[in-house]
């Protein structure tokens, strides 16, 4: 008789132990399962934020094209209007008209179009020797562009430079040259025109923590 009851402990014990390692098992199954749906969540996330950046890019691209073609539109009507002037002034003075074709809209001028807006909202910031003036700084030999776009753009809203200009005057992108120049780029063209002008030049230069002043020209390669 106590054999019997000791064989069946042995056994209790046997099937105490499978159970046991069946919930090892079971839990390790549901673990693998749940990282298996975390990645495919990822998966799903970096598929959706992917598909959405190309859209981006996409609309972009539409919105530069259509651009591109309004202004050689435009330029286009400009042109046959002035040919148009010409020769009505001619025939006023009792002149034969030379009626001359406008020049062809081609990729290259389309392209030299859109270069020259782009270099018509951006400004040329050179650096200044030391010392420095007080309340300036001068420019470090390395910076966070976001950091220094950031500071540039506090200052300038401290300074309610929108307001004296009557229209937003406000940095978009910044560029860091070699020379620790830096190369801004503002909301519009008339943004970047009041900072060359005398007056927005002064209240610029006055309003930003740098010691730096802006270049007359530069060329956008």
């Amino acid at each position: 008789m106590k054999l019997l009851i000791a064989q069946l402990r042995e056994l209790e014990h046997d099937q105490v132990a499978a159970l046991a390692a069946c919930n090892t098992v079971a839990a390790e199954a549901t673990e693998r399962a749940d990282s298996t749906s975390r990645i495919q969540a990822l998966e799903a996330r970096m598929e959706e934020r992917l598909s959405a950046l190309e859209g981006n890019i996409t609309d972009m691209l539409k919105s530069v094209t259509t651009s591109v073609q309004v202004q050689a539109r435009s330029y286009a009507e400009a042109a046959q209007a002035s040919v148009a002037r010409a020769a009505t002034l001619s025939a006023h003075h009792g002149q034969k008209a030379t009626l001359t074709q406008p020049p062809a809209f081609t990729p290259e001028a389309a392209r030299a179009q859109a270069r020259n807006a782009i270099q018509a909202k951006k400004i040329l910031i050179d650096p200044l020797p030391s010392p420095a003036p007080k309340g300036k700084e001068l420019i470090p030999d390395s910076y966070s562009l976001v950091d220094m776009k950031g500071r540039l753009s506090d200052a300038m809203a401290n300074a309610n430079l929108s307001k004296t200009a009557g229209f937003e005057v406000t940095i978009t992108l910044l560029e860091r040259l070699p020379n620790k120049g830096m190369l801004l780029e503002f909301n519009t063209d008339q943004a970047a025109s009041w900072v060359r002008s005398t007056e927005g030049r002064k209240a610029f230069l006055k309003a930003i923590p740098v010691h730096a002043t802006i270049a007359r020209f530069f060329v956008l390669l």
